[in-house]
């Protein structure tokens, strides 16, 4: 099931978040500040413009997404773009990735917004992830550099 966070989530999305950053090779160089992952996901959850949601198996939340709007910065414009997307190692291969990413495209077309896209930025699962977004339809504009290395 997939269904908006509520402020009770708050400390699974942010084990949740801690595994995330931990996985990732990209991430897990950055120190992990749980009380601040806390911060911005009350924030978003409470914002009309902020995109959490969570999926739950059995009763436990597993996965979720999160993302906000803003206005694009050479436009009034709304643009939404992915901040993460987390889903529990044991619960992969499974619809949740897939329910994530069409609850945020519902949300982003219920708040109208004329751009709304989703990275892959963890450095975890790249070319698995990348074929899902496509098979869902999701259209390719460019890749992402770290412009620190090399």
């Amino acid at each position: 099931m997939i269904r908006q966070a509520t402020p009770e989530d708050l400390p699974r999305l942010v084990e949740l978040g801690r595994l995330m950053v931990e996985e990732s090779p990209e991430f897990r160089v950055m120190p992990y500040r749980p009380e601040k992952v806390q911060a911005m996901l009350s924030t978003l959850i409470e914002s009309p413009r902020g995109f959490v949601v969570v999926g739950e198996r059995q009763g436990t939340v597993v996965g979720g997404m999160v993302a906000a709007a803003s206005e694009q910065w050479f436009s009034d414009a709304l643009c939404a773009f992915d901040l993460c997307m987390f889903v529990d190692p044991a619960h992969r291969g499974t619809l949740l990735p897939a329910q994530l990413l069409m609850a945020y495209r519902s949300w982003a077309k219920r708040l109208g917004v004329a751009r709304a896209t989703a990275g892959i930025s963890t450095g975890v699962h790249v070319e698995q992830t990348e074929q899902l977004y496509r098979r869902m339809g999701l259209r390719h504009v460019g890749p992402i550099f770290d412009v620190l290395e090399g």
